[in-house]
């Protein structure tokens, strides 16, 4: 929609907006890699470096994970 289309929906009834929601989907991985799979598929350096909270992973990297956890490709949204 473009943005007039938007207002002129939003206008249309004052005392009955419009909601929007966003959905947060969360999956299981169907196979779990190990540290030791990350690490010898290159996603992870050696122990040491293994990420102790949140890091910004590349492409490259989450595919491999994807590959590794065999995850139905269907449910990622690009």
């Amino acid at each position: 929609m473009k943005d007039k289309e938007l207002r002129d929906q939003w206008r249309y009834k004052t005392h009955n907006r419009p909601f929007i929601t966003d959905f947060l989907y969360a999956y299981s991985f169907p196979k779990r890699p190990t540290l030791k799979n990350l690490i010898d598929n290159g996603v992870i350096n050696n122990v040491q470096s293994a990420p102790r909270g949140f890091e910004q992973i590349t492409g490259a990297q989450f595919a491999t994970i994807l590959t590794l956890a065999k995850v139905d490709l269907r449910f990622i949204v690009d």
